[in-house]
């Protein structure tokens, strides 16, 4: 017997039981109107583009009300929110010092070059330099406010 196809099986399996093991797990399970339901029905009624849009961001930043740290600051509110704001984030000492707020302008000069932005930041975004992706990012994350 081929042990090679019997291997590529079970990882495959180990993959999808893995996967349902996350989603299992980062199921909010409570109230309706607990800040987590709310968060995943906005989340969920996100167009399918607008979750695409979100996918590199949420790689490094939690885009939910609640749940786990990720290596970056939440993206949750934040637009319109004070830059630095997460009390646990090591920021760079560019951004702990910047002033104002997210807005939708900032997130746009900020995605789309971050060294050309604030100098001294250790964002280590790529850049975005499309501007009709940036204003998906943007978009979707103006959805995810309370």
């Amino acid at each position: 017997m081929d042990r090679i196809p019997q291997m590529a099986t079970l990882g495959a399996a180990a993959v999808i039981l893995a996967s349902i093991a996350w989603a299992l797990g980062t199921e909010s399970i409570g109230a309706p109107e607990s800040v987590a339901h709310t968060d995943g029905q906005r989340y969920n009624a996100l167009f399918p583009s607008e979750q695409d849009a979100l996918a590199t961001c949420s790689v490094c930043h939690r885009v939910s009300a609640d749940g786990p740290e990720s290596s970056g600051p939440p993206l949750w509110a934040i637009v319109d929110a004070n830059k630095g704001r997460s009390g646990w984030f090591g920021y760079s000492p560019a951004l702990a010092a910047a002033s104002g707020t997210w807005t939708a302008a900032a997130i746009d000069a900020y995605i789309a070059d971050p060294v050309a932005y604030l100098p001294g930041t250790s964002k280590t975004l790529s850049q975005v330099r499309d501007a009709d992706e940036r204003k998906r990012v943007i978009d979707a994350l103006q959805k995810l406010t309370p």
